[in-house]
């Protein structure tokens, strides 16, 4: 895979503990934004990166510097991969991203989406593409066995604000305002997941770069779930001899400029990188949005990989010996590094990752190994691990994942479904029988005979180190990190008498720290009431409100977790029931992730307040409305205490969040509760709720609050637009469509005199293109009921000069030849839709004219237009297209035209035959202008060409 800037990556096999979670937590996702070692005199040396992170931290990573990985490529859609073939999940022609084909059915092709979400067979292998070159993929391990991690940062429903690279003044209202994700897209037509599509507290919607061009224009203030991936099935991010390091561009581009100017290039702060050249591990810089803060390297790092091991290896008489059990659990691509550096790598050794195999013949460096079922395979000895050997009377923990449980158990000693009850338990070994296989016993007089891969000991430590632990022997000899990682497997374990062992005789254990995790945190998390007894009988006092670094207390732990009973036992215990984490969020809040209906009742029941803010200002409702299911909804919405006025830090309440989703459910409910939330709308914008769920195209919320709710169809808002408005705005030609036939009035403008065919490409610059047929059959209906194609805006501007060069050939006739003046149509309000499947092909506008006078429609002629002199301009300042029209050409309200002319607009008597350009008027042979006149007979405007219509 050839390395650019813009490439999204996820901490990787290299990662040291020095450098914390700088990235957010594994799992959290950045972005590559430059190649370091590019010039002369560059502060990093090669083979290095600098990642964006979302979570907003900046810093240098190793991308073979030092033989040392520490990002893997999570998603390479950004920098225009793409492969020509269909999904065979969701059907998608032309997959951007990595491409993933069952090695077993070729023809079976999945996008990276469908793939991690489990489509097709998880049994079989997969052959993984990183780019077009289908000759160089890589088989990676079953699905089934893997480890499947889930993808945090800049996704869909995070909550964001301007980052490092934002160029857009204030278009988010202002440094520090934070906005929702709507949708990831793309900035360009040639990428894909490059962008991010946002809502600002004040209103205004747009496309900020996310990796595009190596620029990444928000970060994460409350991170949300991009779906998932498995973390030994995606590449190590690795400098290939064929790359082409560069820097991120540094110029705008322009989709999210408008109507804004981006800032002059002269008054951007230039990114500095300052100490002496080399490279050390960096440290957290938590929270750091505001711009780039490298860390100053001030050594280099000694750190290694297995890659590196294979090099400098002991004998192998002093490692392995025939008929040891080994393991490989290094990652794909350096086992694939250490074995093409031989010469003998094979594609299918890649099915021996992750298996336990018998050693049957040692050789200098290369050690045979019968794996069974994947075969015999001489491989260095640098990649693997000796495989614990049980015996009787030792712990044993089972695997906590059930479908490799199941697989294991498929594969040699057999299933049984009463076996789900011992995953993740510890046992005690009863006999290891000829076949290997490990006879368990459980409490409960539960004894199974289970596949030894499926168990490790009890402690990560040595066997001395169980044997300890059984016995509740002394462990003195053993070192402090040793000790500790004893103590927090047991109490994730359940194993009560080893954790009173340990912290009897070390009662300063119960708050120190391993990898992030403390003692009572892990108890909490899974539910073992009595571990939690056991640490409190050492420091009650210091536990029960004990928190972590991200401000989780037990109790918040025990909510996350999803464990009832814990909750019970803490709450009874005293813990407090207002614990904020650090984002604010409350026990309530917490509940809503779990989606447990109930785990909310219990804490409902146990007296926890339901209207506390989080950091956004949202209460649990908003989060149960965005995320919840279904029943965790209406159990909120149940309880009479429950504030649904409540406004969040972007000025939304629950009822108009619930409008711009399309949440049904919440809507009515909502509205059963207190009716006049109808009436809200946003104080940024004045928007309605209409205007919100005409905005994300969610026709039944637009059927409710229109056919139910009586909502009116053209309120405006403080620009001056109105829902028709902002549907165009979002091409949502099926609520146009629909808003039309419940008396929406087409020819409004707005503040900015834009009407709708405006509004539909000036909003979608830069995406015309890739909307061309939902574009089409919008203009096509706005033109048909007569929205005038040629009217011009506040910039003096006609539709036309909005599209893009791209698709100008497609919109030039259709936008050049329609009626320059507008039409009202009547419509047969039985003919509307139903749903948006039963639709006309053509839109109607349906108003009585200002004047009075009727419009009948008859055989699609307008018998009769009557323009008005406009009154006051009400608080926007707007009027119709009709009024409009007359104030640029000059008309009276009586004239005569037919919807579509036939016949010259300027004499009124010879057939069309000639259209001027830029106006767009039509005429007969006769009214073209002769010799050097160059003024239309129409409009009185100066024409730059003739087009024959013949």
């Amino acid at each position: 895979m050839t390395l650019q800037v813009g490439i999204r990556v996820v901490r990787g096999p290299s990662w040291s503990p020095d450098f914390g979670d700088q990235d957010g937590g594994e799992g959290h996702v950045g972005t590559v934004v430059e190649i370091c070692g590019v010039k002369e005199g560059d502060t990093y040396p090669q083979n290095c990166v600098i990642v964006q992170w979302d979570s907003g931290d900046r810093n240098v990573y190793r991308a073979g510097y030092e033989n040392s990985y520490d990002l893997r490529v999570l998603d390479n859609a950004s920098i225009g991969v793409k492969h020509d073939r269909t999904c065979s999940g969701c059907g998608v022609n032309g997959i951007f991203g990595m491409l993933w084909v069952c090695r077993k059915s070729p023809e079976v092709a999945l996008c990276t989406d469908c793939y991690t979400r489990d489509k097709h067979d998880t049994k079989l292998d997969f052959i993984r593409y990183d780019t077009p070159d289908y000759d160089k993929g890589q088989t990676v391990p079953k699905r089934e066995i893997s480890k499947r991690l889930k993808a945090m940062g800049v996704f869909e429903t995070a909550q964001v604000q301007r980052g490092p690279d934002w160029r857009w003044l204030d278009q988010d209202g202002g440094e520090g305002k934070p906005g929702q994700v709507i949708a990831i897209v793309n900035f360009s037509p040639d990428t894909d997941r490059d962008a991010a599509e946002v809502t600002w507290s004040n209103g205004y919607t747009n496309v900020y770069r996310l990796g595009y061009d190596g620029r990444q224009d928000v970060v994460a203030v409350k991170a949300a779930s991009g779906g998932y991936y498995y973390k030994d099935h995606i590449p190590v991010l690795k400098m290939e001899q064929a790359s082409q390091p560069k820097k991120a561009s540094s110029e705008p581009h322009p989709a999210a400029v408008a109507p804004v100017a981006p800032v002059p290039r002269s008054q951007e702060p230039e990114p500095t990188l300052l100490g002496a050249t080399g490279y050390t591990p960096p440290s957290s810089s938590k929270g750091s949005t505001g711009g780039y803060q490298p860390k100053t390297p001030t050594s280099q790092p000694k750190t290694s990989t297995s890659a590196e091991n294979a090099m400098t290896a002991p004998s192998p008489s002093a490692r392995f010996n025939v008929g040891e059990k080994v393991k490989i659990t290094m990652d794909l691509d350096l086992l694939k590094e250490i074995e093409t550096g031989k010469g003998a790598w094979n594609p299918r050794m890649a099915e021996c990752i992750g298996r336990t195999g018998s050693v049957i013949l040692v050789r200098n460096s290369d050690v045979t190994v019968d794996f069974d079922m994947a075969g015999k395979w001489a491989f260095d000895e640098s990649v693997f691990t000796k495989v614990h050997t049980f015996t009787a009377g030792e712990k044993a923990r089972v695997t906590n994942n059930l479908q490799n449980l199941k697989m294991l158990q498929n594969e040699s000693c057999g299933w049984n479904e009463m076996m789900e009850k011992v995953v993740g338990q510890v046992g005690t070994v009863e006999e290891v029988d000829e076949d290997g296989d490990v006879v368990v016993a459980f409490d409960g007089d539960n004894t199974w005979t289970l596949n030894p891969e499926a168990l490790t000991p009890c402690s990560d430590i040595d066997s001395e180190t169980s044997l300890k632990q059984e016995t509740g022997g002394d462990m003195s000899d053993l070192p402090e990190d040793q000790k500790m990682v004893v103590l927090m497997n047991s109490i994730a374990a359940g194993d009560t008498e080893t954790v009173n062992s340990l912290i009897t005789k070390n009662p300063h254990y119960i708050l120190m720290e391993v990898k992030g995790q403390f003692p009572i945190s892990v108890a909490s998390a899974h539910g073992h009431i009595d571990v939690i007894r056991s640490l409190f009988t050492m420091g009650k006092d210091s536990l029960i409100e004990f928190e972590d670094a991200e401000k989780m207390t037990p109790l918040l732990h025990a909510i996350k977790g999803n464990k009832v009973d814990a909750v019970k036992f803490l709450v009874a215990e005293g813990a407090n029931k207002s614990a904020r984490n650090l984002n604010n969020q409350s026990g309530i809040h917490l509940a809503i992730t779990t989606q447990n209906k109930l785990l909310l009742t219990t804490l409902i029941g146990l007296g926890f307040d339901i209207n506390l803010k989080d950091m956004l200002g949202q209460t649990p409702l908003f989060d149960a409305i965005l995320n919840g299911t279904a029943e965790v909804l209406t159990e909120l919405l149940k309880q009479s205490h429950l504030n649904v006025d409540v406004v969040d830090n972007l000025s939304f309440t629950p009822f108009l969040t619930a409008c711009k989703v399309g949440n049904l459910p919440a809507m009515r409910s909502i509205l059963d509760r207190k009716r006049e939330s109808l009436q809200q709308t946003h104080p940024d914008g004045g928007y309605s709720a209409l205007h919100f769920a005409a905005m994300g195209g969610h026709m039944e919320a637009a059927r409710l609050l229109v056919e139910e709710c009586k909502a009116d169809v053209n309120a405006r808002a403080s620009d001056g637009k109105t829902p028709v408005h902002v549907a165009s705005m979002s091409v949502k030609g099926d609520m146009v469509e629909y808003l039309a036939h419940n008396d929406a009035d087409l020819t409004l403008v707005d503040r900015d005199q834009a009407n709708c065919l405006h509004l539909c490409f000036r909003e979608t610059k830069e995406e015309q293109a890739d909307m061309k047929e939902d574009l089409l059959k919008l203009v096509t209906s706005l033109t048909q009921a007569g929205v005038p194609v040629d009217a011009l805006d506040a910039e003096k501007k006609r539709p036309l000069d909005y599209v893009d060069d791209d698709v100008m050939n497609e919109f030039q006739d259709l936008l050049g030849g329609a009626s320059s003046t507008a039409q009202r149509l009547t419509v047969d309000r039985s003919e509307a839709p139903k749903d948006t499947a039963d639709k006309p092909s053509t839109l109607v506008t349906g108003q009585p004219d200002n004047t009075g006078t009727a419009i009948n429609a008859g055989s699609g002629k307008a018998d009769k237009v009557a323009v008005t002199e406009s009154g006051k301009p009400d608080k926007a300042d707007v009027g119709t297209t009709d009024q409009l029209q007359r104030s640029i050409h000059g008309g009276g309200g009586g004239s005569s035209i037919s919807a579509a002319p036939q016949m010259c607009q300027d004499c009124e008597e010879d057939p069309i035959k000639f259209k001027f350009e830029p106006c767009g008027h039509l005429v007969c042979e006769d009214c073209v202008p002769k010799k050097k006149k160059k003024k239309c007979g129409v409009c009185s405007e100066i024409f730059q060409s003739v087009k024959s219509l013949s």
